[in-house]
């Protein structure tokens, strides 16, 4: 039930000019709308925002809203997150996340610091690759949108003049799990382990395991194998590559057991995968 919750998060490429105006309706979903490149106008619930790629819109549940842009073209990225989710987020711990939900029924915009703004480019990077949906990697798109809406979290509690993620315990543990998949997304084509990620953050191999599982959902061997697939995927429907130079380049030796873990991830084999997208 789970994996069918998750499924439901939907990531659609955005690409607006003068000439289109896309406008639309949040239809019981609070949706986020992002820029990768470009500005524009977003207007929602009377309210109207500059958009640019250090700014995130948050639409309310069953809000009209409406982008225009000037001369330039704006592309980015939409993402629909449904009321389920907030359910799912409880039960995998991430009660920060389910409690943003909560607090989403109203239009705003909220923009980045630096720091923030470069992180936010890289997740909206990964989620641009998910866009349209696909059976692949839906945890690790799941824990992408965790780490975008911590970062979104941030961002409001610095405009409120509050902590980024309060005190206590489980804000250790968010930065935690927050920096270690971080981490991965940069160094999953290098020999990564939880081992050698418990020693690279200062923690214990099983209190990293216990903490990642909670808050995630699955243990970190298996995101490592969801971002390495998605890496595979890109490079399939990209380049030319054989399948073992491919393997190699993600992180993976043997190319025997490169091609079980995609077609666990996925349900095919990387040279099915590459003939049916490219038919």
């Amino acid at each position: 039930m789970e994996l069918e919750e998750a499924r439901q998060i939907r990531i659609d490429a955005l690409r607006c000019k003068k000439t289109d105006d896309p406008s639309g309706e949040s239809a019981g979903a609070v949706q986020l709308v992002c820029l990768r490149s470009g500005s524009c106008l977003i207007e929602a619930g009377g309210i109207s925002e500059a958009l640019d790629p250090a700014a995130v819109a948050i639409i309310p549940p069953n809000a009209l809203f409406r982008l225009t842009t000037g001369d330039e073209t704006a592309d980015g990225i939409r993402i629909e997150l449904p009321p389920e989710l907030g359910a799912l987020f409880q039960k995998r711990g991430f009660v920060s996340g389910m409690q943003f939900l909560r607090a989403s029924d109203r239009f705003v915009c909220l923009r980045a610091d630096e720091g923030s703004c470069r992180r936010l480019a890289r997740l909206l990077t990964l989620l641009a690759g998910y866009a349209g949906g696909g059976r692949g990697a839906v945890y690790g798109r799941l824990a992408v949108i965790e780490l975008l809406i911590l970062e979104l979290q941030q961002a409001i509690g610095e405009a409120q003049g509050e902590p980024a993620y309060g005190g206590g315990s489980e804000a250790g543990q968010s930065q935690l799990i927050k920096g270690v998949i971080g981490y991965i997304n940069e160094s999953y084509m290098e020999d990564i382990h939880l081992d050698n990620i418990a020693k690279r953050f200062w923690v214990s191999p099983s209190y990293l395991s216990r903490q990642f599982k909670e808050k995630l959902g699955f243990n970190i061997t298996h995101f490592i194998m969801e971002r390495r697939v998605y890496a595979a995927q890109r490079l399939l429907l990209t380049t030319d590559l054989r399948i073992a130079e491919i393997s190699k380049r993600i992180g993976y030796k043997d190319a025997a057991y490169f091609n079980t873990v995609f077609n666990r991830i996925t349900g095919v084999s990387p040279g099915k995968y590459r003939n049916q997208k490219k038919m």
